[in-house]
């Protein structure tokens, strides 16, 4: 074998032709670097995921509490204003009765 002859070169591997040429290698470099940081980062895609769905629940949180509220205000508004209410609570809860009243307390048997 001639020493001048043209030695025919291997196949290489797309990425080792990739590494060899700089620019596409930086530019390669760039784009992983920010698809990396764009998927994975704190304000990624992956994070926003899982911070919707928190701010959804915790909205319907804030539903539920605001019905609860609600029924309360109104609960309140009955006891301040509304004798019956008051009457039942008096006598259920606390055990009041009116005067000449008998209260007959049944047992469970043992």
């Amino acid at each position: 074998m001639n020493a001048f002859a043209y030695k025919p070169k291997r196949p290489q591997n797309r990425i080792f032709r990739l590494i060899e040429n700089r620019k596409k290698s930086i530019l390669f470099g760039i784009i992983f670097l920010a698809l990396i940081l764009t998927t994975f980062s704190r304000k990624g895609f992956i994070s926003r995921f899982f911070l919707d769905a928190e701010v959804q629940e915790l909205r319907e949180n804030v539903e539920a509490l605001k019905r609860e509220q609600t029924i309360l205000k109104n609960e309140r508004e009955r006891i301040l204003h509304d004798p019956l209410t008051q009457e039942h609570i008096a006598r259920e809860e606390h055990g009041m009765i009116r005067p000449g009243e008998t209260v007959y307390r049944i047992l469970p048997a043992k």
